[in-house]
């Protein structure tokens, strides 16, 4: 299972037990970030550039 986390601390994603849990993407993000994040957790293939 794959664990994807939005953090919003400071410095959270620089802290290893954070790390351990999953992957991590910093608040606010954008739709493009989670759904490259939410891509390589599912190892699809990289899109081509349009």
């Amino acid at each position: 299972m794959q664990v994807i986390l939005a953090l919003s601390e400071d410095g959270a994603l620089a802290d290893p037990e954070w790390e351990s849990l999953g992957h991590l993407i910093r608040k606010p993000y954008h739709p493009p970030q989670v759904f490259d994040l939410v891509a390589r957790c599912l190892n699809w293939p990289t899109p081509p550039d349009e």
